[in-house]
């Protein structure tokens, strides 16, 4: 007899018969549902066999009815460009995509909800055992409940992570148990995931987008909320301390925004208040883990990792990598730090290990699984082996270590070809392989084209474990299989998402709802209330070293960006103006300015606009394109420190230039000029408005001044060789948005002097020279002067500038235009210098080397073995 029975389709019975679907006529919104096809087999979550709307759904299928196709596609569209509009992505070979949400919600009752919720704590806790059992005595090897070579086979046991033990006992801080439901509509457990779950941050900002394009379909459900995640996490990472703490320090580490999750990443230590650090930013010195300030060094209690075992410390793992942090595991064992998840959990969702789930649940619990596993046939079985290659035709083959959906082979339809590869590589290395029915995912309408089809979705629920109690998130992240007929619903494989909805009960006062309260938000005003005294003494943030650095670029080149546009935009216009102007000389001199090499060719308004405004990658330079990229990619590396609206108004600026190019091929360069500063305006009024005034607008502010100095020299040095009589030192004044300004304060007269003496001198207007420095002084000024903060290379960057201010400050009366040139170069050379100053002194993130790049090769690693 079959150890697997190959899966049946359900009785005709129970499906409809073709005219009985015809006489009972669906919302025209609804046509995908006339013709099931390959569906048909599936449990459909919204209708059921007859046809008739299952209650959890009847609120959203009455509001969806009467709407039209255009209607849905208007909020299709409203969807997709609020993720855009907002960077929510992930990563796929290092390109951002957008991950699609579909507008039809899914939709979970109570009570369905209270059993898969009893089902995934059940799940946690038994496997929270299973680790801290395998890493410490082994008693269930011990038992030979499973085998020991099941065990100490698996790819992520790691030797080195024996005799560590969690400071509160947790292992596993974090779990995403990924269900799906079968055709009898029943759920069950497809695979576990321990080490970093991603998919949280699109459960979250799922619901967020929905409320807003959806708001009636919110009023009329009661829906749990999910937007307390974040706190949840917090509490559970600061109770994995290591130390006695109060206010325990607590990091997410990432490999960087290439990573396909840094999206996640990001916007968790955002709502946790917490630092989100590269391996670079980190460093292990007497077993102890410090963080890289601009105030200096800070020691890190928690370490909530994203990043895979492998390489998370190059002394321990793998010597090449660059992404994680030397000595990491020795501080660890030392007991000065907490990593989160813990480091080997690896071994509890293996593919293999999870086929013994049910055995270690009973084991450690003394109880029958709540969620039943997805039956599956082990390679590494010799009976079982023999059976999967017998039916390997009717069977979904799964490598034990793979992930994303690759790898996969569909019995049912995979070539011969494929199917010979697959025997041979299950033949090669039995324990690498499981083999599993097809499991026709039930579906959920969505939105294809103009109208509502079925399609297949599964479901991770999230569940955070503090030590006391295991929270599971109500609902957790729906993907959805968009291409027609496929099972694969990874988003890297052209998957989707949901929102997911569970509904709150009538009977329960604890289950919070959408629009009620929210707690505080999490981070140290927080940390106060959970920490006593100690936390609530507060101060200034540090930053750190490399946020730093992204802030003060992102000031610098947003001012570029302004200021290149206002300068090529006052130049082409008067080209326009004046027929009798040279428009090669005009564009050359503007050029020579602005550091751009310029061709051979005879330049005109639109090369030059081309040239300016349009290009990528001038070496040596940088256009106005260049210039907003550069903003946005810095502020993509930092998004934990800047304010969302401040990252949505650079994100839409860069998002929209393409199309703003197009429109001024067509129309004139004018309009691209002017949304060029009107964008920097908003972005600076947003900084201005939603930043705390803490040491990262420091640099904000820092930056965008040292960069308004160079660029109003930049400008007096275009016109520093006309004469003083000369009508073109109005376009000075009106590149920097001076004219008005400077009519009402020199009467109406103007010559070189006075122009001059105004961009250079003026105390109270934002753009000139003397302003921009004091400015630039200020900031620094407040970065040293705090307690605990060390002077070094940055007095030499307020001696620089304010050297330069004294001197503008005294120059003697009638010589400001006496060697101009030579005077407006020395305060370029100031500029740079400063910067330098600056860099020196705070920016000071560790470069990008591999441990064995260092002299330290392989013999450093330990080497995974039995225990």
């Amino acid at each position: 007899m079959s150890l697997l029975e190959p899966p049946t389709a359900p009785p005709r019975a129970r499906r409809d018969p073709p005219q009985h679907r015809e006489s009972r006529r669906r919302p025209a919104i609804f046509g995908g549902y006339d013709d099931l096809g390959s569906y048909a087999a599936a449990f459909d979550e919204m209708f059921d066999r007859k046809g008739e709307v299952r209650a959890p759904y009847r609120g959203i299928h009455a509001e969806l009815a009467p709407t039209d196709s255009g209607e849905l596609e208007a909020r299709a569209e409203a969807l997709g460009r609020a993720f855009i509009d907002q960077g929510i992505t992930f990563s796929l070979s290092g390109q951002e995509r957008p991950f699609p949400l579909d507008l039809v919600p899914r939709v979970i009752s109570a009570a369905e909800w209270s059993r898969l919720e009893r089902g995934i704590t059940q799940r946690v806790v038994a496997l929270e055992r299973f680790l801290d059992d395998i890493y410490g005595d082994q008693q269930i090897l011990r038992d030979r409940v499973i085998p020991r070579r099941l065990v100490t086979s698996c790819e992520h046991f790691h030797r080195p992570a024996a005799g560590i033990s969690p400071p509160n006992g947790v292992r596993i801080h974090v779990a995403g148990i990924d269900l799906v439901r079968d055709a009898q509509g029943t759920f069950r457990v497809l695979e576990d995931n321990l080490r970093s779950p991603s998919g949280v941050s699109y459960v979250m900002e799922n619901r967020r987008t929905m409320a807003r394009v959806f708001p009636n379909l919110f009023a009329t459900h009661r829906v749990r909320a999910v937007g307390d995640y974040a706190s949840h996490l917090l509490r559970a990472l600061r109770n994995a301390a290591a130390t006695n703490e109060a206010d325990p320090t607590v990091v997410v580490l990432t490999p960087g925004p290439f990573n396909s999750a840094y999206f996640e990443h990001s916007l968790l230590a955002r709502q946790m208040g917490v630092e989100l650090v590269e391996g670079r930013d980190l460093f292990c010195r007497d077993n102890v883990v410090y963080m890289r300030t601009t105030d200096g060094e800070r020691q890190v209690d928690v370490i909530y990792r994203r990043i895979d075992d492998d390489f998370l410390d190059p002394l321990q793992f793998r010597p090449d990598s660059v992404l994680g942090v030397a000595g990491l595991l020795n501080a660890a064992r030392a007991g000065n730090v907490a990593i989160s998840s813990a480091v080997g959990n690896g071994v509890g969702d293996d593919k293999l290990v999870y086929t013994y789930v049910p055995t270690i649940i009973k084991y450690y619990l003394g109880e029958k699984p709540v969620l039943p596993n997805v039956d599956t046939l082990r390679c590494w079985l010799d009976e079982e082996r023999t059976e999967v290659l017998d039916r390997i035709t009717e069977l979904v083959i799964k490598p034990v270590e793979g992930s994303g959906g690759y790898g996969i082979v569909f019995g049912p339809t995979a070539s011969e070809r494929e199917l010979t590869a697959v025997r041979r590589k299950i033949e090669n290395d039995p324990r690498g392989w499981i083999a599993q029915p097809v499991v026709q995912l039930s579906t959920v309408p969505t939105k294809v084209g103009d109208e509502l089809v079925p399609r297949h979705v599964d479901l991770r629920p999230f569940a955070v474990n503090d030590g006391n109690e295991v929270w599971v998130l109500p609902g957790g992240l729906t993907r959805v299989a968009l291409t027609e007929g496929s099972l694969v619903v990874n988003s890297s494989q052209g998957g989707g998402s949901k929102d997911t909805w569970v509904l709150a009960s009538r009977s329960s006062a604890g289950e919070r709802e959408l629009g009620a309260p929210r707690p505080a938000r999490a981070g140290r005003a927080t940390a106060a209330a959970q920490g006593g005294p100690a936390a609530a003494a507060g101060g200034d943030a540090v930053v750190l070293a490399r946020n730093a650095e992204a802030l003060y670029w992102i000031g610098r080149y947003v001012e570029r960006a302004d200021d290149t546009a206002r300068i090529l935009d006052v130049t082409v216009h008067q080209l326009l103006e004046d027929s009798s102007a040279d428009p090669d000389q005009a564009s050359r001199v503007l050029l020579q300015v602005l550091g751009i090499t310029p061709p051979d060719a005879t330049l005109d308004l639109w090369s030059l606009t081309d040239l300016v405004a349009f290009s990528r990658g001038l070496p040596g330079a940088c256009s106005i394109v260049d210039a907003i990229s550069a903003a946005r990619e810095n502020a993509r590396s930092a998004r934990e420190v800047t304010s969302s609206d401040m990252w949505e108004c650079l994100n839409t600026t860069y998002n929209a230039l393409a199309e703003r190019e197009r429109a001024a091929r067509r129309l004139g360069p004018h309009l691209f000029f002017s949304f060029i500063e009107s964008r920097a305006a908003m972005f600076a009024g947003l900084a201005d408005s939603t930043l705390s005034r803490d040491d990262g607008y420091r640099f904000l502010v820092l930056g965008r001044a040292l960069e308004r100095v160079d660029m109003t020299v930049r400008l007096l040095l275009s016109r520093a060789g006309d004469s003083p009589s000369s009508p073109a030192w109005v376009t000075v004044l009106r590149s920097a948005g001076a004219h008005d300004t400077y009519l009402r304060a020199y009467r109406g007269v103007l010559d070189a002097k006075r122009v001059v003496e105004f961009m250079l001198l003026d105390r109270l207007f934002p753009r000139s020279v003397y302003y921009s420095l004091k400015l630039a002084e200020h900031s620094l000024d407040e970065l040293m002067h705090r307690p605990h903060s060390r002077v070094g290379a940055t007095a030499e960057a307020v001696r620089l500038l304010g050297r330069a201010r004294s001197e503008l400050e005294f120059i003697g009366p009638g010589v400001l235009l006496d060697s101009l040139e030579k005077r407006l170069a020395g305060l370029q050379a100031t500029c740079r210098e400063a910067g330098d100053a600056v860099a020196q002194q705070y920016f000071h993130s560790a470069p990008w080397v591999a441990w064995s790049d260092a002299g330290h090769q392989g013999a450093s690693v330990i080497e995974e073995g039995e225990i």
